[in-house]
C-alpha cells in the first residue's frame, strides 16, 4: 500500500541527503516540499513525472488534502522537510490529520541545521569539564516557548546551547542570555544557511551579538551556537583552533538561583528526597534509625530505604551500582551503611561536580563513624554526617581541609546566606588562599548588611575594584579579572502594563531593565505590581517562567510606599497612584533602594529596587 513518506531534506546541501531519502525522493510520485527552505537542488534526484507541491503559500488542510488524495490514488508520496522532522518541523499535526483519516505514514530522519553549523566550525558541541550537555531551543516570539523554558533559566546551566528561529531577536537573545548567567564575554558562532552555497560564518562574544548580525544583515535562516565549546573551535579556513581571543572560563557552571534547594524569598525550597542503603544486618538496623531522624527533622522528605542483604524483608536483587544510577540525579543525600569502598565504588560513575551533586555520607554497620565523603559543603554532608553521629551514638569524621584548619569555608558561606557562586574555580582559588593563611578582601552593595564581625582571614576592601570576593547583584566592567563574585537574589522588579499584554513582553521589558540597571540576572528575586494586575496572565507567565514569584498591593498600599517616584497623571487617573513600577518594585523588596527608575519598553513599563539583605558571617 502506498503512504506518505515525512522525508528530512537535511540542512541544504544535497549530498548531506541521507541514502534512504535520496530513494524516497527519486522513487515519489508526488513531493509536498518547503520551498521558502529547501534547496532546490535537493530536487533534482526526482523522476520528471513527479508532481511538486510548494507547501510554502499552502494551508494545513490544503496540503493534507494533497497527501491524502495521492494515496487514495495509490501513489508514493514524500512530505519534504528541512534538516530534520524531529525538530521545529510541525509535522504532528500533519501526522494528526493523517491518523485520523486512516492514512499510513513513516519519517526518515535528517541531518539538522545545528550538525551542519558545528560541521562548518570544525566544532565539538559536548566537551569534558567544559560543556557535556547540547540545549536544542529557541527564543520566544509570535510561538510562545513553555514558562519553564525561558532562554535565561538554560542560562544558567551555561551549557552549549543551539538556537533555531532565533535570528531576527538577537538583541533579545543577548539580554535574556547574560541575565540568565552566561558571561558577556562568552563565544557564539552565527552560522547563516549551514551548507548551502552561500553559507556564512560569523563569530563574536555574546556582547558583540546582535551589532554583529545587524552588520551582515542576518536575521533569518540562521543557527546561532553559544558556548564556552566554541572557543576551541578549529576555524573553517584554516583549521586552526580559537575562533575567538576572548579570554574565559571553560567550565560550565550551574547557577544554584535556578535549583530547587535555592531558597528567595518568593519562593521556598523544593522537597528533599533521601536515599538510604544497608548492606548488612546490623546496618538495617541503623539505616531503619536514621530514616525515623530524618523523617523526624524533615517531615515533608521523601525517603527511599534500600536492602541489599539476601533474606532480610525488601531485599532488591539489582546491583548496588545500578540501584545507585537510579537516585543520585534526584537525591539530596544518599547514605551508605556499608563499607566506604562499596560506596565510593557506586557513586564513582555518576559524580559530576560538587555543584550538582548530593551528600553522599558513609556509616558503618554500628553507626560507630560517620564519613562524608562527598559535597561536604554545598551538598550539606558535613551537617549530615553530624546529624546522624548524634542520632547513632557515633562520631562525625570530617576531612574538609577547611573545617579541619578552622577557616572560613566561602562555598558554606554562600549556601548559608543563599549567594550564588558564579565561578566555582575562583570559589576554590579563594578556599587555597585561606588555607595558605592569606587575608581575603571583600566588597559588599550598600543593601547588604553583616549581622557579625567578618572572620580574622576576610577583610573589607576599601574599593570594589581591588576585591577579591564581590558580593553584589550588579555587574561592573572594573571588576578584578580573577574575582569571586557572589550573587544574592535581592532585586525585585516592579511591572506596570497595559491590559493582555503577551507574557514574552513582560520578560522582554524585565530583561531590558536587567541590562540597563546593570544587574546580574541571578539577582531576581521576584516582582511586583497592583491588585489591579492579579489576573493579567502576562504578568503571572513571565514570573513563572523566571522562577521567581509576584507579589500585588492596593493602590493605598502602594502610596504609602517610601521615597519619591516618576509622577504620571495618567497612571494615577486609571489605577489610583501615580507610579505603579517604580512603588511596587519598593514595596516588593520591603522598602528597599530604587535601583532603576521606570523604564518604558512597549507596552510594559519596569522599575527595579534592590531589597535589604542580612548576610551571617559567623555561621
Amino acid at each position: 500500500m502506498s503512504k506518505v513518506h515525512f522525508v528530512g531534506a537535511g540542512p541544504g546541501a544535497p549530498d548531506l541527503l541521507t541514502i534512504r531519502a535520496k530513494q524516497q525522493i527519486e522513487t515519489a510520485d508526488v513531493i509536498v516540499y518547503t520551498g521558502s527552505l529547501i534547496n532546490p537542488q535537493v530536487l533534482n534526484v526526482r523522476k520528471n513525472e513527479a508532481k511538486l507541491f510548494d507547501s510554502s503559500s499552502m494551508t494545513l488542510k490544503e496540503i493534507v488534502k494533497v497527501m491524502k488524495d495521492a494515496v487514495k490514488s495509490g501513489l508514493e508520496v514524500v512530505r519534504l522537510h528541512t534538516g530534520d522532522p524531529s525538530v521545529y518541523s510541525t509535522v504532528r499535526e500533519q501526522m494528526d490529520e493523517l491518523e485520523s483519516e486512516g492514512i499510513p505514514f513513516d519519517v526518515t530522519p535528517g541531518v539538522s541545521a545545528f550538525q551542519a553549523a558545528a560541521a562548518s566550525l570544525n566544532a565539538e558541541l559536548t566537551m569534558p569539564g567544559i560543556s557535556q550537555s547540547l540545549t536544542i531551543t529557541r527564543i520566544g516570539g509570535r510561538t510562545p516557548v513553555p514558562a519553564a523554558q525561558s532562554l535565561a533559566s538554560y542560562a544558567a546551566h551555561r551549557a552549549t546551547l543551539a538556537l533555531y528561529l532565533s535570528a531576527a531577536r538577537a538583541d533579545a537573545v543577548r539580554v535574556q542570555l547574560i541575565a540568565g548567567g552566561y558571561p558577556e564575554t562568552t563565544p557564539v558562532a552565527v552560522i547563516y544557511k549551514a551548507s548551502w552555497p552561500e553559507e556564512r560564518v560569523i563569530t563574536a562574544t555574546l556582547h558583540d551579538l546582535p551589532d554583529v548580525m545587524r552588520q551582515e544583515g542576518i536575521d533569518r535562516t540562521a543557527v546561532i551556537l553559544v558556548g564556552e565549546v566554541l572557543r576551541s573551535a578549529a576555524r573553517p579556513d584554516t583549521g586552526q583552533a580559537g575562533h575567538t581571543d576572548v579570554p574565559g572560563q571553560r567550565e560550565a557552571l550551574r547557577s544554584s538561583l535556578y535549583d530547587g534547594s535555592f531558597t528567595t524569598g518568593y519562593r521556598d525550597s523544593a522537597i528533599h528526597h533521601f536515599a538510604l542503603f544497608a548492606c548488612t544486618r546490623q546496618g538495617v538496623e541503623q539505616m531503619h534509625r536514621a530514616a525515623a531522624a530524618l523523617q523526624q527533622k524533615d517531615p515533608a522528605a521523601r525517603i527511599r530505604e534500600i536492602v541489599k542483604v539476601r533474606g532480610v524483608p525488601g531485599y532488591l536483587e539489582k546491583n548496588i551500582t545500578d540501584l545507585t544510577k537510579e537516585v543520585f540525579p534526584s537525591a539530596d543525600l544518599i547514605v551508605y551503611f556499608a563499607a566506604s569502598g562499596i560506596a565510593v565504588r557506586s557513586i564513582a560513575p555518576f559524580v559530576h561536580s560538587k555543584t550538582q551533586d548530593p551528600a553522599v555520607v558513609v556509616v558503618d554497620e554500628k553507626g560507630k563513624y560517620c564519613i562524608p565523603i562527598l559535597s561536604g559543603h554545598l551538598g550539606h554532608a558535613n551537617e549530615y554526617a553530624s546529624f546522624l553521629s548524634g542520632v547513632l551514638g557515633g562520631e562525625a569524621v570530617i576531612t574538609t581541609a577547611t573545617d579541619l584548619e578552622q577557616r572560613f569555608s566561602v562555598d558554606q558561606f554562600a549556601q548559608a546566606n543563599q549567594l550564588a557562586i558564579e565561578d566555582l574555580s575562583e570559589a576554590r582559588n579563594i578556599s587555597a588562599a585561606i588555607l595558605r593563611g592569606e587575608q581575603i578582601t571583600c566588597y559588599m552593595d550598600p543593601d547588604i548588611q553583616a549581622e557579625d564581625a567578618m572572620p580574622s582571614q576576610i577583610v573589607q576592601a576599601a574599593e570594589r575594584s581591588r576585591a577579591a570576593v564581590i558580593i553584589s547583584a550588579f555587574k561592573d566592567r572594573r571588576d578584578p579579572e580573577h574575582c569571586l563574585h557572589l550573587i544574592p537574589a535581592n532585586i525585585v522588579a516592579g511591572i506596570g502594563c497595559r491590559r493582555g499584554v503577551r507574557s514574552s513582553d513582560v520578560e522582554d521589558a524585565i530583561y531590558a531593565a536587567l541590562a540597563k540597571g546593570r544587574v546580574n540576572g541571578r539577582s531576581l528575586a521576584g516582582t511586583a505590581s497592583i491588585e489591579l494586575k492579579r489576573e493579567e496572565r502576562g504578568i503571572l507567565e513571565a514570573a513563572k517562567s523566571l522562577h521567581v514569584g509576584t507579589r500585588f498591593f492596593s493602590a493605598e498600599q502602594l502610596n504609602r510606599a517610601p521615597g519619591v517616584f516618576t509622577h504620571s497623571d495618567f497612571v494615577f487617573r486609571t489605577t489610583g497612584t501615580d507610579s505603579v513600577a517604580e512603588r511596587s518594585a519598593v514595596l516588593g523588596s520591603r522598602g528597599g533602594r530604587l535601583v532603576l527608575p521606570r523604564m518604558v519598553s512597549k507596552d510594559v513599563t519596569v522599575a527595579l529596587a534592590a531589597a535589604q539583605l542580612k548576610i551571617h558571617w559567623q555561621g
